[in-house]
């Protein structure tokens, strides 16, 4: 009999399984990886919205933070001004210092507030150093009639302001370590002839803006750039590369060397998103004047002369968003590892669930295999029963029938068997019927039918072309079964002979119907 687990692996029940798995599986994999892209696809939409949404935001903020400084320097200007009118020579200095340090101390964001003269020298000066403002004291005070934003302020008409390009602080002829990034902005200032006799200049500390867009960055699922309309970063993650334009030895880092492609496009528009052979840039243009505000490019160099100056659209910044192509795959793809475990736990239950069904349809069949099994053949010798033998009988009936052939029936009947089931017990007799079951099988051909009709009785069931042929197997049949057997009884080994008689019925000759 067909142990358990035989049946669990046989050929019907993994062919069974790879029938319910192969198509299942396929199917779970198709959804999965068109759910995984899909999510993909939502994923990259949203984080290009939110790039683009943290540059956009971050300009707004700039814009308002420059907003502010230039209305602080035109309410100074204003102020002074008015002291000027209001408060005699000895007294204006001191009146003005005041004023300045006070403002100073709380708006807290200037790095120097100063006063000078028409040639450059300065006459009031505050500084801001840590949590505290300074009153420069006069021996102190230094002439800065060479540097750009001054003698490009000094040339401002009234009510014009001067903001300079974002660079490094510079004190006594050399960048102040370490590095101070410094917005200036300036006004001409006027006495009461309507005559230029100085400039009111402010300090803004470039930190204000960079530390945050460091904040910025940290949220950001690229590297935030700021730059100036050259190339040159003004804020990067790397600094090493930041302020080239103030060191020779620096002059080529900028973004148009390290990426022409991505510079070329990001310098002719005002905003955009965009995919490069490095990574996706996502950009707008930030224009730090306003009004009456221009600037110079004096910044190229730390004493570098004014050759232009610049209005409201030839003045600005840029503000990048990159991601390079390595963390935009990460960032794609942050799932991916736990997406292919997950591929393959499903992939063992789905396997899991075929399996046990594939068990189970064998389970199944093995029964209804089993139920014909003994519907049709006799439970002691495995041969066909008599129900089996009529449905082949019938089958052989037809096809003579349609072919115009003969076929005979052999009965078999043992002599002597109940002698042997008397003496030697039931067991020694069903080991009669075993072997003579054996026998029969063994000297007749593959397509002949060998019957237990009950008891000692056996049917076979074979295609001849004539009596005397059938005649002929009888007589080799019962040769066969006339050899004696060995049979085991009363704890010794017995042989036995037995005889078999038998008779031939031939169709057609002796009848046309199963019954006869």
């Amino acid at each position: 009999m067909t142990s358990p687990s035989s049946q669990k692996n046989s050929p019907e029940t993994i062919k069974e399984f790879l029938v319910f798995f192969v198509p299942t599986i396929i199917l779970a994999i198709a959804i999965s990886i068109a759910f995984y892209f899909y999510a993909n696809k939502v994923r990259r939409a949203v984080f290009r919205q939110q790039e683009a949404f943290i540059v956009q935001q971050q300009e707004k903020v700039i814009h308002h933070m420059m907003h502010a400084v230039i209305s602080d320097l035109q309410v100074l200007v204003a102020h002074l001004h008015h002291h000027k009118k209001s408060f005699p020579p000895d007294d204006l200095l001191k009146n003005t210092t005041n004023e300045f340090y006070t403002f100073s101390r709380f708006k807290k964001v200037y790095d120097q507030i100063r006063l000078f003269d028409q040639s450059g020298m300065e006459l009031v000066r505050v500084n801001r150093r840590t949590d505290e403002s300074i009153i420069v004291p006069e021996n102190q005070l230094q002439n800065k009639g060479r540097r750009y934003y001054f003698s490009d302020t000094i040339a401002l008409d009234k009510e014009e302001l001067f903001v300079s390009p974002m660079d490094l602080n510079v004190e006594h002829g050399a960048v102040e370590e370490p590095h101070k990034p410094m917005l200036r902005l300036g006004m001409p200032v006027f006495n009461q002839q309507n005559i230029r006799d100085g400039v009111l200049l402010i300090n803004y500390k470039g930190h204000e803006i960079t530390n945050n867009l460091d904040e910025l960055s940290a949220v950001s699922a690229g590297e935030i750039m700021l730059l100036n309309n050259k190339g040159y970063w003004l804020r990067s993650d790397n600094p090493g590369n930041d302020w080239g334009f103030m060191f020779p030895e620096k002059s080529e880092c900028t973004l148009g060397s390290t990426d022409r492609e991505a510079w070329e496009y990001i310098q002719h528009q005002n905003n955009g998103q965009f995919f490069t052979n490095q990574g996706i840039y996502t950009f707008t243009t930030i224009l730090p004047l306003s009004g009456e505000a221009k600037s110079s490019n004096g910044s190229e160099q730390t004493f570098h002369p004014t050759t232009q100056f610049s209005n409201n659209d030839h003045y600005w910044w840029k503000l990048i968003s990159f991601v390079s192509k390595r963390e935009l795959l990460h960032y794609q793809h942050p799932y991916l590892a736990q997406y292919i475990y997950i591929n393959i736990f499903l992939a063992f239950i789905i396997g899991y669930v075929c399996w046990r069904a594939a068990a189970q349809s064998g389970k199944k069949r093995m029964a209804e295999k089993k139920l014909r099994h003994m519907a049709t053949r006799d439970s002691l010798t495995g041969l066909p029963n008599r129900n089996l033998l009529y449905d082949r009988l019938s089958q052989a009936l037809a096809r003579a029938k349609r072919n115009q052939t003969q076929f005979a029936l052999l009965y078999l009947d043992l002599d002597r068997f109940k002698i042997i089931n008397d003496t030697l017990g039931h067991k020694a007799g069903d080991k009669v019927l075993q072997e003579v079951s054996r026998r029969l099988t063994r000297v007749l051909r593959n397509n002949d039918t060998v019957a237990r009709m009950g008891g000692d009785e056996f049917i076979i069931l074979f295609t001849t072309s004539s009596r005397t042929e059938a005649e002929g197997v009888l007589k080799k049949v019962a040769a066969e079964l006339e050899r004696p057997i060995q049979l085991d009884a009363a704890n010794k080994r017995i042989r036995r002979q037995i005889a078999v008689s038998g008779g031939i019925s031939m169709y057609p000759e002796d009848g046309i119907d199963a019954e006869s």
